[in-house]
């Protein structure tokens, strides 16, 4: 099988590209993309005409200095370079396993260590095409962890007391969330499915026709969602507890399910803050 020299830059280059970018969204780090190339076709120089250099004993230092040298290239800085290049380090050594996992799964020979090998049990961009599967996987894994992180700053516990029960709950503080009841309370949001807390099966039926009898005060409000102008159900709160204040609130009732594995059950007020 005939490997042209440039087929093997372009892939090398591709796949150091990916991971560079995996470092610098690891860290939160803004990319330039020119500095990105060019750092991904230095890497890929080097492992191509490193095939051909046996640097003995000093082959595991030129490559973490190679290592090094690519993770400054990328924001021409020395900051946070220890970090880069050991998530630099980390992510090679993944996509390198991964690669050698699916092709020993698949039964294709020739792929040896760290060492991209080419030959013609290997499909061309079999490589390419396995790295970029692990980039897709890992750029999510990201996006949901700087999402769960990012969230975290705006959650805090509240209490709230309803058809006497309490349940002690995670909000999250939305400053969209502007909602009021006729009467000008704020409005926390719960999901229906979170009436279990201190409704029976029977009640939440109940609520459906319109039957309201074990609510406070129960109304509806014309509210703006992705799918256009709808009526939620409102209703006071027995007892609200945030901050160690007791806060006269309403509750609002969402179909949607848009609390699913966010990692918190009600959508608070900012009004609720000026209590």
């Amino acid at each position: 099988m005939i490997v042209y020299i440039e087929m093997v830059l372009l892939e090398n280059m591709l796949i150091d590209g990916l991971i560079l970018y995996l470092v610098l969204k690891s860290l939160a780090l803004n990319h330039k993309w020119l500095k990105l190339i060019f750092s991904s076709f230095v890497g890929a120089v080097f492992s191509v005409f490193s095939v051909y250099l046996s640097f003995g004993v000093f082959n595991i230092f030129i490559k973490i200095a190679m290592a090094v040298f690519m993770c400054f290239l990328i924001e021409l800085n020395f900051k946070k370079i220890f970090l880069k290049t050991l998530l630099f380090m980390l992510f090679t050594f993944l996509f390198g396993g991964a690669i050698i996992a699916i092709f020993s799964f698949l039964g294709i020979k020739g792929v040896g260590g760290m060492s991209y090998s080419y030959n013609s049990n290997i499909p061309v961009g079999g490589i390419l095409a396995t790295s970029v599967i692990l980039f897709l996987f890992l750029t999510n894994v990201l996006k949901k962890f700087y999402i769960k992180k990012n969230i975290q700053k705006f959650l805090y516990n509240i209490t709230i007391k309803l058809n006497n029960k309490v349940a002690n709950l995670k909000g999250f503080l939305d400053t969209g969330n502007t909602l009021t009841n006729k009467q000008g309370k704020p409005v926390l949001m719960i999901c229906e499915e979170k009436l279990k807390n201190w409704f029976s099966d029977d009640d939440r039926i109940n609520f459906l026709l319109k039957k309201y009898s074990k609510l406070n005060n129960p109304q509806t409000i014309k509210v703006n969602s992705i799918s256009g102008f709808k009526n939620i159900l409102v209703f006071d709160a027995e007892k609200c507890f945030f901050n160690n204040k007791n806060i006269d609130v309403c509750v609002g009732v969402s179909e949607d399910r848009f609390f699913k594995n966010k990692g918190f059950d009600v959508i608070l007020s900012p009004k609720i803050m000026e209590v």
